[in-house]
């Protein structure tokens, strides 16, 4: 599948299982950088090397603990 997505940036909230780390997952094979988000920050930072790891994005992958409930927390996630 192609999405016409390579190098463009993707942030996916709620990444650390079910959907969120699904989309995550696709969005990385498909090239794109993805910027994972979650509120458990061991979970979020197995699952950003389980995704580096399946889909060859050593590069494209990063991790951001956030919890977006908070209005502290959406700000640090803009910021970096």
């Amino acid at each position: 599948m192609d999405l016409h997505i390579k190098d463009r940036v993707a942030v996916v909230t709620g990444a650390n299982s079910g959907m969120g780390k699904a989309t995550a997952r696709i969005l990385a094979e498909e090239g794109a950088k993805v910027i994972l988000s979650d509120i458990n920050e061991e979970k979020l930072e197995e699952t950003a090397a389980e995704i580096r790891r399946s889909s060859n994005q050593q590069d494209h992958v990063k991790s951001i603990f956030a919890d977006l409930s908070k209005a502290e927390g959406a700000d640090n996630l803009a910021r970096q």
